[in-house]
């Protein structure tokens, strides 16, 4: 009888039959789940409006004062890494002089740094662009010319696809002509802000 006791299945709570190297795999199970990731995406967008400071275009040497007026701003961008982006800008800016309106328009291209602060990223970067000095007046003749600018761009991130977006910049055209003659003017401040989507 003892012996055939002895023999008999045992029969256990299955809670008490843990294997003992189940804590081990269900840690190895945990470590092998990725974390989670950022799905901001390697491209983005930006749509801003501002101010453009008073500044003074110069008209072969003779210097005349050109007034404050409205900024749009358009920016895509594209990663090219971790800490780097480029891509391509449209700018105009709304101004006056002697009382006669003026746009200033520029198309080109811009390299940024990206340097992330929590949810703040930080954007220095230089712009270079073909800008047209646009009158609404014959008092003025049409213009081309070379933008060079360096800037600083600040997005705060509500998730990974929406931000706000703001720049420090400024517009300049160290060489540029009408059809009379040089048309150029020294660095103008602008101040933007608008929202951002993407990178």
């Amino acid at each position: 009888m003892a012996a055939a006791l002895a023999s008999a299945p045992s029969f256990r709570n299955p809670s008490e039959t843990v294997p003992a190297h189940a804590s081990t795999t269900t840690r190895n199970a945990q470590e092998a789940t990725p974390a989670a990731v950022s799905t901001r995406k390697d491209w983005g967008l930006s749509f801003r409006v501002g101010y453009l400071f008073p500044g003074e275009v110069r008209f072969d040497g003779f210097g005349l004062d050109s007034s404050g007026g409205m900024v749009v701003a358009f920016d895509v961008d594209w990663a090219l890494g971790r800490y780097l982006s480029a891509g391509g800008f449209a700018f105009v800016g709304d101004t006056q002089i002697l009382g006669e309106p003026v746009n200033l328009v520029t198309l080109g291209a811009k390299l940024k740094g990206r340097f992330e602060v929590g949810p703040v990223s930080l954007r220095p970067g230089v712009a270079v662009g073909y800008q047209s000095f646009l009158p609404g007046s014959a008092l003025f003749a049409e213009a081309r010319g070379l933008d060079l600018a360096a800037l600083l761009e600040v997005r705060v991130f509500f998730n990974d696809r929406f931000s706000v977006a703001s720049e420090v910049s400024f517009t300049s055209q160290p060489a540029g002509r009408d059809s009379v003659g040089d048309v150029t003017w020294a660095p103008m401040l602008f101040v933007t802000a608008g929202i951002g989507y993407g990178l």
